[in-house]
């Protein structure tokens, strides 16, 4: 598999579009973990069209993965699908190396602190502000301004 792999990534900058494609066509059956190895012939490639065919498939790899990823979510059963899980997913598009584990844990501590502050007998309007004030002042959420495509 390795040697395959291997071969088909150095194949990747063959002027002929017809082994480009049959090339293209048998890395797109792989998943995204030859990203990494795509990703090392793009740093040593010297060819803008190569690299230009290289970025096309790892985005067909990431989409097929997040495809699959969201899929399999929606699969889930209603008690246990997460909508958190799912707006992870879909951000995989934009953001793909992005840290699930930590968004996950940093939100279940924000949610613990405030589920501490909370009681049955506060109104609506009193949750409320709790809630804001734990997001927008203990946590200083807001709009970033100067780079509105960061996540």
């Amino acid at each position: 598999m390795n040697r395959k792999l291997n071969a088909l990534i150095g194949l990747l900058d063959d002027p002929d579009s017809t082994v480009f494609e049959m090339v293209e066509k048998e890395l797109l059956k792989e998943t995204d973990e030859i990203i990494p190895v795509l990703e090392q012939k793009w740093e040593n490639s010297l060819d803008g069209n190569c690299q230009e065919r290289i970025e096309n498939i790892i985005q067909h790899l990431q989409f097929k993965e997040t495809y699959r990823l969201l899929h399999d979510w929606i699969l889930e059963e209603n008690e246990t699908r997460d909508l958190l899980t799912g707006f992870l997913t879909i951000d995989r598009l934009q953001y793909p190396d992005i840290n699930v584990l930590g968004i996950q844990a940093k939100l279940e501590n924000i949610r613990k602190k405030i589920w501490l502050e909370l009681n049955n007998s506060l109104t609506l309007l009193e949750k409320t502000t709790i809630v804001n004030h734990f997001l927008f002042n203990v946590n200083e959420f807001a709009i970033n301004f100067k780079n509105v495509h960061s996540p």
